[in-house]
């Protein structure tokens, strides 16, 4: 190597060692831990009571602090607390001193004292040392304001050994019948009203079928003082599964309450319950759930110029298929005349209803089509491109959609000849539907064993989804106004709106080629009229836009990410400067487009798109003096380059002109990407997000692109996505 040369390499060791430094101190400067999120949550929570109680001192407050993880425990204990008790222990064990001193307290707290003198509760807990310190006051206050609820259950975490640190939170979803029948995920604190409880007790002794299954003499009760009875030593996990499942079997789900509050830490979250020594238990009360009467399945499969994998798709069903009845009815949009031919010549071999019907594409009208021909009290659609891999799978579906109180029956699809996972259930999110776990592999349990068991959720995929044919009948079918994309998803949504319980059967699965049918929606043409289906079916549920109540709030929302993060582990882009775009003379000399800039836009659009809330968006400083704004958001990386070496840039390329404007959005962390691409250099900080003013732009639709330079070589690089952004007359981009 020559001198010049190494004086060259020592320059790119030395400008590389600088780059990363300043990588990884952004980078430390935005990571927060759950051990300090959560103390934040709590500390700032935890004043907002004492405003309302009392105005404790700084020395108590620490003292408060540092018992509130620091409790000895013991095994399960449960009591029914009336109102002298409650104020005994949040008032003197919690440290605010004698009651005698303190008379306004009882003024201060009448509400709780209404609700003391007319219900009493239970607590059930697994280690009631375990319990944080609020955690009473504010299962009191949900008792109180909410009459109508009967059960109620908690978020946890878990404690370092040294019970220095907390970590792992599990937050849980909101009331799931069928994710209860298939494990207690109700976890480690539970209360009862005193009603429930005992009509509970009673029920389970009373019923010659389940009171077997009891561990008796592990619950006893002092009934002498009715005031203050107690339940001493609930040791059996089976009681209180019986227990809870007794009290949950006649109640509504606005009676069954998750309280999205982080109120017990243990060393080690347990998941019980789904082992086989429960299952007598699960399948009473499951085989106790009041079901419809079903003939068999009808099965309709939307199909057009595809009959090789039609037929691959009839014949596993043939396969497969011998423990229920069904019909197949293929419903063809449009074929060509050839390909009739073999549907035509398929239909008598195979003995299935073939309905011809030359139309543009449009999934929701084909279903809807097919359900009006069909002849069985229950629908399945099914997707042509899906293969059925394993035998009782419609006997399985079948079981779950004829229950009274179950909507959309979903199952889990992977991707061809693997255990790759395409769909477990779909959540709602604020970027849209997305689905969870999509591109795992199938081959352990993920986060609150979200990939296993028979789960409610708020939407499942119709490429293999299926409800009673009466209540789709009473919820009008699927929406033919969303002709490709969402009709699932609003179908779901009107059901769940209706009262019904979506399920996905994680214990069965199918293989599917995804999209094979249709193709991808990745042209600029697709993408828009997604987007467009996408604002109509929030139209259609603004009370479920960033709702989901099977999707815990303590998640992120914000990002598409196919992992259950945390949204603690993503910096909030809600305080970010309002950007306005720089129009480029020239692009750096030298500047090539390169696919191995990969950028991925996950939101490119107005503001009301992304805030929905007027009010929301006059909150972000200089946007209420442009109507011309929008919102992008994503994360880019340089494939095979270290990522801190390189300066990025956001570019908007006028489609007519050519003219590009270039933004310097903000850079944030996305362990998303880091977990993802763990053989890239330094792309943790790949995230970026900023608000645009584009009031100073001429007229027009913008392509959204990335410009990227090395900065020690100077080469820079561009790529231009299939995502734009437009700036109207109207203000509406």
């Amino acid at each position: 190597m020559s001198v010049l040369s190494k004086v060259k390499q020592n320059i790119r060791n030395y400008l590389t060692t600088k780059y990363d430094a300043q990588y990884l101190q952004e980078l430390e400067s935005q990571f927060t831990s759950y051990d300090d999120w959560i103390w934040e949550q709590n500390n700032s929570k935890k004043e907002t009571t004492e405003e309302l109680i009392l105005d404790l001192g700084k020395e108590e407050k620490e003292k408060q602090q540092k018992r509130s993880l620091a409790t000895k425990l013991s095994y399960s204990q449960l009591s029914i607390l009336k109102k002298e008790d409650f104020l005994k222990e949040t008032v003197l064990e919690h440290g605010f001193g004698d009651m005698s001193e303190k008379e306004n307290l009882l003024e201060k707290g009448t509400i709780i004292n209404r609700l003391w003198e007319d219900r009493k509760i239970v607590i059930l807990a697994e280690d009631a040392n375990r319990i944080t310190p609020d955690a009473v006051d504010k299962i009191v206050q949900v008792f109180c304001e909410h009459p109508e609820v009967e059960v109620l259950y908690t978020d946890e975490d878990e404690l370092s050994h040294e019970e220095t640190v907390r970590m792992n939170p599990w937050f849980k979803p909101d009331y799931s019948p069928d994710t209860l029948l298939s494990y207690f995920y109700f976890g480690s604190l539970v209360a009862m009203s005193q009603q429930a409880f005992e009509s509970a007790i009673g029920n389970v002794f009373s019923k010659k079928e389940i009171s077997k299954l009891l561990e008796q003499r592990e619950i006893s009760t002092d009934c002498k003082n009715k005031d203050n009875l107690k339940i001493n030593h609930i040791q059996s996990r089976k009681n209180l599964y019986l227990l809870i499942l007794e009290a949950c079997s006649t109640l509504r789900r606005e009676q069954v309450y998750h309280l999205k509050k982080v109120l017990y830490s243990s060393h080690s979250i347990i998941y019980w319950g789904f082992e086989k020594e429960y299952n007598e238990i699960r399948e009473y009360y499951n085989n106790l759930r009041e079901r419809e009467e079903a003939r068999g399945v009808s099965i309709i499969i939307p199909s057009k110029d595809n009959p090789f994998v039609l037929d691959r798709c009839l014949q596993s069903i043939i396969k497969w298929t011998l423990d229920f009845p069904y019909e197949i009815i293929v419903v063809d949009n449009g074929s060509n005349e050839e390909n009739r031919e073999k549907l035509e010549m398929m239909q008598k071999a195979n003995g299935f209803t073939y309905l011809y019907e030359a139309m543009e594409f449009n999934f929701s009208k084909m279903c809807n089509i097919g359900a009006a021909n069909a002849k069985y009290e229950l629908l399945l659609f099914l997707n042509d491109d899906c293969e059925v891999r394993g035998s009782k799978w419609l006997s399985h579906m079948a079981s779950l959609a004829r229950v009274k109180t179950t909507g959309a029956v979903g199952a889990k699809l992977y991707y061809p000849e693997s255990k790759r996972i395409q769909h477990c259930g779909i959540y709602n999110i604020h970027v849209g539907p997305v689905h969870k776990l999509q591109f795992k592999e199938d081959i352990r349990p993920y986060y609150d064993r979200r990939n296993l068991d028979v789960r409610n959720v708020l939407a499942v995929t119709a490429a293999c989804l299926m409800a009673r044919k009466s209540i789709f009948e009473k919820i009008n079918g699927f929406d033919v106004n969303l002709q490709v994309a969402f009709n699932d998803v609003d179908f779901c949504y009107k059901l769940y709106e209706a009262g019904y319980n979506n399920v996905v059967d994680n214990t069965i699965h199918l293989w599917h080629h995804e999209s094979l049918s249709r193709g991808s929606d990745e042209s600029p043409v697709k993408l828009n009229r997604l987007m467009q289906e996408k604002k109509k079916l929030y139209q259609k549920h603004t009370k479920l836009w960033e709702e989901d109540p099977y999707y815990h709030p303590g998640f992120t929302t914000d990002i598409l990410d196919t992992s259950y993060s945390f949204d603690y582990e993503y910096p909030h882009h809600m305080h970010l400067a309002v950007e306005h775009p720089t129009l480029l003379q020239a692009l750096p000399k030298g500047t090539r487009e390169d696919q191995c800039v990969a950028p991925m836009v996950e939101y490119a659009g107005d503001l009301q798109g992304w805030f929905l809330e007027d009010d929301l968006i006059t909150k972000i400083e200089g946007i209420m003096q442009t109507k011309n704004a929008a919102y992008l958001q994503g994360n880019v990386v340089v494939l095979g380059s270290d990522n801190a070496c390189f300066d990025k840039k956001l570019v908007l390329r006028h489609e007519t002109s050519g003219d590009i404007y270039e933004i310097s959005p903000e850079w944030f962390y996305r362990p998303d990407v880091f977990t993802n691409l763990q053989d890239q250099i330094n792309v943790a900080l790949s995230g970026f997000a900023c608000l645009l003013n584009m009031e100073a732009m001429p007229i027009g639709r913008y392509e959204v692109g990335i410009l990227v330079t090395d900065m020690i070589s100077k080469q820079s690089l561009l790529r231009v996505t299939t995502r734009s952004v437009e700036r109207c007359h109207n203000g509406k981009n």
